[in-house]
């Protein structure tokens, strides 16, 4: 199994697009219109690797083979997703069940794409989503603390997870994200962590989906993204997915001449 990472995001933010970029086929369905991706849509994607074909030139083994990472096509949240709003509670666990979440959040404007908040403001996007993540959090971790003050009464060890238990509750309730909690790395958090599976616990990257103008310049949308990625020590990776998708029927040197033409020298990907 390689690294599951899970593509998350309101509908209609190109995540399904995405999803068939990276898996170089259309397994999703995407469509202009909310919630068209219901069970998540899954695919292995070998990792490419330049320096493994220069060493296969050397050693000439019989076969080679790529690391691989599992992408996992979630279905768009919406406000109220932790309440069950939207399959909320079904979506949820399905990404509980990945190690990394790809945070797709759409920093372009086209009239002719439906936004389901109604208009282009990636920030109250983002707190869309990570608020109902958070907010999931809270109820597992309540949930997990009732019953530890139970079992704190005769087990110090359960008295000690309780009390971070608690202390963890507070800075969620705060909008913060577990990942940046002060004691992620104490053996309570680490066992705390392994029973409820955290969803802020993860590491989350943010991709910027841009159109083919925001490949050159960085628009305030994606300006503003890059700063909430920093402030909660995350990576942003830039692309634009429609164009990603155009390239996958294409061969290596006939994608790299189509990128040069929009003045680009690197996929997304």
């Amino acid at each position: 199994m390689g690294l599951s990472i899970g593509l998350v995001g309101l509908p209609n933010v190109g995540k399904s697009t995405t999803f068939n970029a990276l898996t170089k086929a259309q397994n999703a369905e995407a469509a202009n219109y909310p919630f068209c991706t219901i069970e998540p849509n899954k695919a292995i994607v070998p990792v490419p690797d330049v320096r493994l074909q220069e060493l296969a030139k050397i050693v000439k083994p019989e076969r080679i083979q790529n690391s691989t990472l599992d992408f996992v096509d979630i279905a768009g949240l919406v406000k109220g997703a932790s309440k069950g709003e939207g399959l909320g509670n079904k979506f949820l666990s399905n990404i509980r069940e990945t190690e990394v979440i790809l945070h797709i959040v759409r920093c372009f404007e086209d009239d002719n794409i439906v936004h389901t908040e109604g208009n282009i403001h990636p920030l109250r996007d983002v707190e869309i989503i990570e608020g109902e993540l958070i907010l999931a959090d809270i109820e597992v971790l309540q949930n997990r603390a009732d019953r530890l003050k139970k079992q704190a009464k005769t087990d110090k060890n359960a008295a000690a997870i309780l009390a971070l238990a608690e202390e963890l509750l507070e800075f969620l309730a705060d909008g913060n994200l577990a990942k940046n909690f002060s004691k992620t790395d104490s053996d309570e958090y680490k066992q705390l962590n392994h029973e409820v599976r955290l969803l802020t616990g993860k590491e989350i990257m943010y991709g910027a989906n841009v159109d083919e103008e925001g490949l050159l310049e960085d628009s305030q949308y994606v300006l503003d993204l890059k700063e909430h990625a920093s402030k909660n020590n995350c990576e942003l990776i830039k692309l634009c997915a429609k164009i990603e998708e155009e390239l996958v029927g294409l061969e290596d040197d006939e994608a790299e001449e189509f990128l040069s033409s929009l003045g680009v020298h690197e996929s997304g990907l």
